[in-house]
Order: structure tokens, then C-alpha cells, then sequence
């Protein structure tokens, strides 16, 4: 029997079409289901010719952009999603286009996405520039999905997603018109689809006041949800209560509760009841409201029946009540709940509703009640992480108060390492741009404690840095001291030096240099402060360059190599991309390559300009990134940034160039040691002669791939390729 193999995007298309109950989804798979050269069962689940595409936008590009998000380093963030999205806005299929579109949009993928991470750092820094430049290239690569229904089902969520961006970013003019244009494109769906596909407009609308234009969509929705006849519990759920509270929203607490009572999942029905309470709250009818709080409870208590805890949903339809009125029955139904888990959070989530009514006190004594739930909580279900998880809502609340409330708990002998914990809760809340109360979380620390405290110290100096405050970034630094022997104020002064360059000011950046340098000569530790003297080194380097003094310059940057050459291999090659990383950021390429070209050892220097390339290929430098793959010591290193580079100019649609990289590939594979057997690791002999024929079968190349193919000797991984070309033959290649 054949084994019916479907590529990846597929997948993805019927599995959004199944979620959103469209059996016609799956019209997409015969076309594809029955790959060429599949007879032997092997399987083209990868084997296609966007595959190639795919996986080099997602597994290289998206992936490392939201690994540089993470890691805080948001231009290189941003220049690698363009990448992606460059990709993505030459790609003619239509399948492709829908994955990579949900990809770097951040509808699909890790979570919180790199979209979502550079939208929060340009929030708390007030860069709003950063975000705004590029959402129109979003927009842009989603505008063409109109071929195929999971196309359009991206297209629509996508169009919502940004308009709600730009909501956060007080651009209402966009929101608007993307709103607009998710509306006319939601018109191909029906039944269910269109009403989970258009709930999220209706809500966008309300956002701006919208109510009229909310109304239309949201009678539309509920018209398309019965003619369903035949739903599981869950999938009425999914299509209801999204209706029933933007119905609520928008003033229309009857007809929220007609359709909260058609519900049959219990906790989505009771969740409908009490947004449909709060907005009678809002009516001023205060009795309408708790009688219907009241039903919504008894609807949540009836799932004790299914013999799983209602604690939950308890806890949901109260909070949800209390967002439009924080109430003393409210406060008694989460006081009544077992687990504990669900009830400090609960209490904690109740004390930022109240404080963001303006109740300081009550939600002071809601918060201490939490924690003191929270003593019951195992600790092998983290109640640190707990914690931090509160310190990030208060954090964006701006609800000092309450941050300093909770950083107080964190020095009980309830937490291992309170220290540490007084360091995280800095961080989360100056990641959040609360930069005041983070300073005072981090000189809760205690002075014997230096490590954690400087490290605390340190983030917020930082953050006041970026965000235009030096003065106050100085005033923090100078507080910091020694930490063990290492010169942790040497640190903050290079890391808010480098905030002061980013703003523009690197003469500034210059003189706190100076000052590090000076604690670091001082503290005469040259071991433990190995990374810190590299860290200034390059930072002095990058600034004397931006200042035009090339030759200082150059002086720093032979004592990082004469530093870095030192050093075991291992421990050098992960510091050279960090180096290589820093010069690139700034967009110092001369000192980076210069950098590459001196390093001693092979190793390092092929891990140096492994990043320089592939950084350079990030932000669009492709002809100078392929200029420098002649650098490269080792073959092996060669091949695959040559195949990096070719998958690239598949992406963007330059053929003829993706052959010429092949040909160049095929060159360098024929010198590298070793038989040519079967593949051991991703870049031996025979791995680059596999990856060299796939790429030209998947361009059409399929004399040429077979050819090359026919160079792996072992008999049994030869035949496997030979079939996996197979599935590239009379197939369109996605490339124009």
C-alpha cells in the first residue's frame, strides 16, 4: 500500500481549516498528496520544492530573529524578520506564502513571537519608530493571500492582528483600514469559520468606538453561527462566547445573554454571563448585575458534576466580572476556592484590578492575601515563577505600589535565593519600562549579596540609558561597587555606554569607557574579568570607529584578537560570535572582518566567519556576504555558508545566482576529506553532495541533481536520494 505524504504547509492549511470547521480545507491535499517517486513508501513529506524555502525563512531566519529578540538585541531582531519577509514577498505559492506570512507575523510560531518581543521593547522604550517602519511589510507580504481558503483565513487574522498592533501603538488611522480590509476579505468563510474569523473585528471596531459598525459585523456572526447544526461542545464554545462578550462590549446585554445561555460548555457560558454582568455594571444597573454574577456562578459551580474542580471557571467568571465592578462578592467566591494555585493568582490578578481603580490599600491587603496562598503552593509547581508572572502584570500597569509590595516577599525564607529573585523581579519590571520602582526593587538587595545586586543595578541603568535618561543612568551605576572580584560597575558603565552610542551620542559613550577601563585596571583580577575586558575592548572599538579615530580603532581590536587567541578554542569561538555580533549591530563590517581574517585558530576563525556571513546575509549585505565566503579556512565551513547563501537567492527568486552558488558549492564539496559514503553529520563529504542535489532538483535541475547524486558511493543512501529526487520531478518550482 502507498503511504500518502503531505508537505508541511499542507498540513498546516487543513489543520487551520479543520480547526475552524471547514471540511473543504482538505480539497487542498490531492494536488499534492501523491508525490512523484513516492512508491517505495520513503515519503516526500519534505521533499518539495518550497520545502527548501520554507525551511531556510523558518529554521534559519524567523528562528534566529526571535533568538536575538530574546536575547535583546532587537535591530539584529528586525533585520532578520525582513529577511523573511523579503522571502516571503517574491514567493508565488500560494502555501508558502500563507506559512512564511504567519511565521514572521507572529500568527504562528514560538511564543511570545519577534514581532510581539520588538513591539513590547519599542513600547517600553518609546521607539516606536522601530515597529511602525516595518509593520507595513507585513502588511504587504498578507495582501496577496487570496487564492486558496487558508490563504485567506491567514490573510483575515493576520490583517486583525496588525490592526490591534497598531490599536497598541495609537495609530487608530491604520487600525481602521486594516479592520476595514479584514472585514471584506473575512466574506469567504461561512457557518462557524465566519464567526470565529469576524468576532475579532467586531471587538477591534469596539476598541475605537466603532459601535454601529461592530453591531453589523457582530448580527452577521451570530446569523452564520445558527445555520450550524451539529457542533461539539467545544467548537459551539469557540464560535459563541467570543460573540456573546463583544455583544456585551458593545452594550447589548440582553442579546450577550441569550447567547451565553445557548452555550453548552459550562465555563465558556458562565465566562459569557459575567461579561454580559459587567456590562450591566457599566449601564448603571447594579441589582441586573448581580443577579445575572449570580447565575454566571451557578452555571461555573455545575462542573463540580463532571467530577473536575470548578475552581477554574470560578475563578475566570469572577475576575471577569470584577474588571467592571471589584466587589465583596466577588472577593468571597475567590476566597471560597480549594486550590491553591488557582486562588493566589486569583487574589493577585483581583489585587490589580483594584489598584487599577484606584483602591491602593485594598489591593495592598489582596496582594498579601495572595502570597499568603501562595505559602501553600508545592514548590515543585514554582511559586517563583509565579511571582514574576505578577510582577510582569503590575509592571505593565504601572502599579508601583504593588511591585514593591510583592519585591518585599521575595526576602522571606519562603524562596532559596531571594536575592535572586529580587534580580529577576528588576528585571521583568524594568523590561516593562517601570524604571523608578525597578530601582528601588534592586536596592532592596542587600549590599553582601554584590553579584545579584549589581546585576540589578545594572538593567536599570541600562534602561534608563535607552530610554533618553544618562544622568540617571550614571547616578544608578555610581552606587554599584566590586561583586566577588569581579568589577561588576566596569560592566554597567560599558553597558550604559553602549545605550548612550545607540542614542546617538558616542563620545559620550567614550568617556564612560574610559571610566570602566579605570575600574578594571584598578581591580587587578585579569582572570575573572576575562569577558569584561573583552566586552570593553569591543566596545571601544566600535565607539573610536563611529568617532572617525581609526587607528585607536584598530589598537582595540588586535588586543581583543591578542586576547581571544589566548584562549581554549571552545570558549574562543563562542566569544567571537558575541564580538562579531556587537560589530555588526553597529554596522562596523571593517572591523569585523578585519577581526575574522586575524583570529588564529581554525576553528574559532570558522565560527567568526560563520556569523559575520550569515548576519550580513540578515540584513540584506548578500553580495558582500558571498565575497567573503572566500575567507572561510575550512571547506566543510565554506559549503554550508554557500548552501545558506543559495537557499537565500532561492527565497528571493534569484535563480540564475542559486545555480552559480551550486556550481561553487560543488567545487568546494569535491575538496573536502573523506569518501564519499553515506552521511555522518550535517557538513561531511557525502551530507554537502546530498544537500547540493536536492537543491538542484528542487530549481529543475534534475540531470545535474541525479549526476551528483550518483557520487555517494554507499549503495543504500544513494538509492534514498535517488528516490527523494523523485519527488521534485514535474513539479513547478516555486521560484518565477
Amino acid at each position: 500500500m502507498m503511504r500518502v505524504s503531505i508537505p508541511q504547509a499542507v498540513i498546516g492549511a487543513i489543520a487551520a481549516g479543520c480547526l475552524l470547521g471547514v471540511p473543504s480545507a482538505v480539497s487542498t491535499v490531492p494536488a499534492v498528496a501523491q508525490s512523484p517517486g513516492d512508491e517505495t513508501g520513503i515519503g516526500c513529506f519534505f521533499d518539495q520544492p518550497t520545502g527548501i524555502v520554507e525551511r531556510f525563512a523558518r529554521d534559519t531566519l524567523v528562528y534566529r530573529s526571535w533568538h536575538y529578540a530574546r536575547a535583546g538585541d532587537m535591530e539584529q531582531a528586525v533585520y532578520a524578520l525582513r529577511r523573511a519577509i523579503a522571502i516571503a514577498e517574491v514567493t508565488t505559492d500560494p502555501l508558502l506564502r500563507t506559512e512564511l506570512v504567519g511565521e514572521t507575523s507572529g500568527l504562528t510560531g514560538a511564543q511570545p513571537s519577534t514581532l510581539e518581543q520588538i513591539l513590547d521593547d519599542a513600547i517600553a522604550t518609546q521607539q516606536l519608530d522601530i515597529p511602525l517602519a516595518f509593520l507595513p511589510e507585513i502588511e504587504a507580504i498578507a495582501q496577496p493571500l487570496d487564492d486558496l481558503y487558508p490563504a485567506l483565513s491567514t490573510k483575515t487574522r493576520v490583517l486583525t492582528r496588525l490592526a490591534n498592533t497598531y490599536l497598541q501603538l495609537e495609530q487608530p488611522e491604520q487600525a481602521q483600514r486594516l479592520l476595514a480590509q479584514a472585514w471584506q476579505t473575512a466574506s469567504f468563510a461561512d457557518g462557524g469559520a465566519f464567526a470565529i474569523t469576524v468576532a475579532p473585528i467586531a471587538q477591534g471596531y469596539l476598541e475605537l468606538g466603532h459601535t454601529e459598525q461592530a453591531m453589523t459585523i457582530l448580527n452577521q456572526a451570530l446569523q452564520a453561527a445558527e445555520t450550524i447544526t451539529q457542533a461539539d461542545e467545544s467548537y459551539q464554545a469557540q464560535i459563541l462566547e467570543p460573540i456573546a462578550v463583544a455583544f456585551a462590549q458593545a452594550g447589548e446585554v440582553e442579546q450577550a445573554i441569550q447567547i451565553a445561555e445557548r452555550i453548552e460548555a459550562g465555563s465558556a457560558s458562565a465566562r459569557a454571563l459575567a461579561s454580559a454582568a459587567g456590562a450591566y455594571v457599566k449601564l448603571g444597573q447594579p441589582a441586573q448585575a448581580e443577579t445575572l454574577f449570580q447565575q454566571a456562578i451557578t452555571v461555573a459551580q455545575s462542573l463540580s458534576n463532571t467530577g473536575f474542580p470548578p475552581d477554574s471557571a470560578l475563578a475566570e467568571v469572577a475576575l471577569r466580572y470584577a474588571q467592571a465592578a471589584p466587589s465583596e462578592t466577588v472577593l468571597s467566591v475567590i476566597d471560597g476556592l480549594e486550590v491553591p494555585a488557582i486562588k493566589a493568582n486569583a487574589l493577585a490578578e483581583l489585587a490589580a484590578i483594584y489598584g487599577q481603580h484606584n483602591q491602593i490599600d485594598r489591593a495592598k491587603r489582596l496582594l498579601t492575601q495572595a502570597i499568603s496562598a501562595l505559602d501553600e503552593v508545592p514548590f515543585h509547581e514554582e511559586p517563583e515563577q509565579t511571582l514574576l508572572s505578577w510582577s510582569e502584570t503590575f509592571a505593565a500597569n504601572h502599579q508601583t505600589e504593588l511591585l514593591l509590595e510583592l519585591a518585599n516577599t521575595a526576602q522571606r525564607q519562603r524562596f532559596i535565593f531571594p536575592s535572586q529573585m529580587l534580580m529577576l523581579l528588576t528585571e521583568h519590571t524594568t523590561t516593562a519600562g517601570a524604571y523608578d520602582p525597578a530601582l528601588q526593587i534592586a536596592e532592596m538587595i542587600p549590599a553582601e549579596e554584590g553579584y545579584y545586586r549589581n546585576s540589578a543595578l545594572q538593567q536599570v541603568a541600562v534602561g534608563y540609558a535607552r530610554s533618553g535618561n544618562p544622568d540617571q543612568a550614571l547616578e544608578v551605576v555610581q552606587t554599584m561597587g566590586l561583586c566577588n572580584e569581579q568589577a561588576c560597575q566596569a560592566t554597567a558603565f560599558i553597558a550604559v555606554a553602549e545605550a548612550v552610542s545607540k542614542g546617538g551620542q558616542p563620545a559620550t559613550a567614550l568617556m564612560l569607557l574610559d571610566q570602566a577601563h579605570e575600574i578594571l585596571k584598578a581591580a587587578q583580577a585579569p582572570d575573572s574579568n576575562r569577558d569584561i575586558w573583552i566586552e570593553l575592548s569591543t566596545q571601544y572599538a566600535i565607539q573610536h570607529s563611529l568617532v572617525g579615530q581609526v587607528d585607536q580603532a584598530a589598537d582595540w581590536r588586535d588586543q581583543l584578537i591578542d586576547r581571544l587567541n589566548t584562549l581554549e578554542y571552545f570558549i574562543a569561538a563562542e566569544l567571537t560570535r558575541q564580538v562579531i555580533g556587537d560589530f555588526l549591530r553597529t554596522q562596523q563590517v571593517e572591523l569585523a572582518v578585519q577581526f575574522a581574517q586575524n583570529l588564529e585558530d581554525t576553528f574559532v576563525q570558522g565560527a567568526g566567519w560563520h556569523e559575520v556571513v550569515l548576519q550580513l546575509l540578515e540584513q540584506g549585505k548578500t553580495e558582500l556576504a558571498r565575497s567573503l565566503v572566500k575567507e572561510v579556512p575550512t571547506p566543510e565551513g565554506k559549503a554550508q555558508l554557500l548552501i545558506a547563501l543559495t537557499d537565500d537567492a532561492i527565497g528571493v527568486g534569484h535563480r540564475d545566482l542559486a545555480t552559480d552558488l551550486l556550481s561553487q558549492t560543488l567545487e568546494v564539496a569535491q575538496t573536502i576529506a573523506g569518501p564519499d559514503v553515506r552521511p555522518m553529520d550535517e557538513w561531511d563529504r557525502a551530507s554537502t553532495f546530498s544537500a547540493l542535489s536536492i537543491r538542484y532538483a528542487a530549481l529543475g535541475q534534475s540531470t545535474q541533481a541525479a549526476q551528483i547524486a550518483e557520487m555517494i558511493t554507499d549503495e543504500s543512501e544513494r538509492t534514498a536520494l535517488l528516490q527523494r529526487l523523485g519527488c521534485y520531478r514535474d513539479t513547478a518550482s516555486p521560484i518565477n
